[in-house]
């Protein structure tokens, strides 16, 4: 998929996405609810891309490209061997609660290791900008409730392959108000 957009100076940019995420839907979920907010009862979707990952990529105007990379093949993308568990080839996994109301209730979100990497060129000098392996820790991200009250328990681990630095971040009883609105309202 690409697009351009022309300009009065015939000055051009261009966006483009190459690769694809694949989407496998578990046994549990029905036919009727493409998007997991609305699937039932112990449904788990898992998101992967093929091996290299999908790329989008953006040329502006003075033709510098940016591309970001994210790649769901994350085992041994991480320079810290200690994180655990170590980032794995999984994919991302989205699971219903297993509650009457499936995902409507609740859901666990697991990233099994994803690879994301930025280069930018610039007057034809290529440069890694970012390189990053991303993974939950054991239990993933589990979301409980809904509408107005989501609590969010759980953990990230975000590897920061150039640097060389790992940041976990920790979710505890992290509250939410809003359903429209991905700002928390409240933490222990």
């Amino acid at each position: 998929m690409s697009c351009t957009v022309h300009w009065r100076n015939g000055k051009t940019a261009s966006a483009t996405w190459s690769g694809a995420f694949d989407l496998v839907y578990g046994d549990a979920c029905d036919s009727k609810h493409p998007f997991i907010g609305h699937q039932v009862a112990s449904c788990s979707v898992t998101r992967t891309t093929e091996v290299g990952g999908n790329t989008r990529t953006i040329t502006n105007p003075a033709g510098d490209v940016e591309a970001v990379d994210h790649d769901s093949n994350g085992a041994d993308t991480g320079y810290d061997k200690t994180v655990s568990p170590a980032p794995t080839n999984d994919g991302v996994i989205a699971a219903c609660d297993s509650s009457a109301n499936g995902c409507a209730d609740g859901l666990t979100l697991v990233i099994s290791g994803s690879h994301i990497t930025g280069t930018v060129d610039v007057g034809g000098k290529k440069s890694g900008r970012w390189d990053h392996t991303v993974s939950t820790g054991d239990g993933g991200i589990v979301v409980a409730g809904s509408g107005e009250n989501r609590v969010v328990n759980g953990s990230v681990y975000v590897q920061h392959n150039l640097a060389q630095e790992t940041t976990l971040t920790v979710f505890k009883d992290v509250t939410y108000g809003d359903p429209a609105c991905c700002f928390p309202r409240a933490a222990r």
